[in-house]
């Protein structure tokens, strides 16, 4: 479990990093998030969760190829 905490905190900084990947989507998810945990629609807070989870695999090839001495790379 640490080993993919390690590895999400490196993702979250190399996102920080470039410019070219907007805030406004993640912090509209943060914000539905919060909201469906607030009024208790579990089914839709987990549906937000999944959805904001994919941004990884959304975003992860523009990481990758900004910063590619971060990822191993298979041969």
């Amino acid at each position: 479990m640490q080993a993919i905490n390690i590895s999400l905190n490196r993702y979250r900084y190399l996102r920080i990093e470039l410019k070219d990947l907007s805030w406004d989507d993640i912090i509209d998810e943060h914000e539905t998030i919060v909201q469906f945990a607030k009024q208790g629609k579990k089914k839709e807070l987990g549906e937000q969760i999944l959805k904001h989870l994919e941004m990884v695999d959304r975003d992860l090839d523009t990481i990758v190829q900004a910063f590619p001495g971060y990822f191993e790379h298979d041969a």
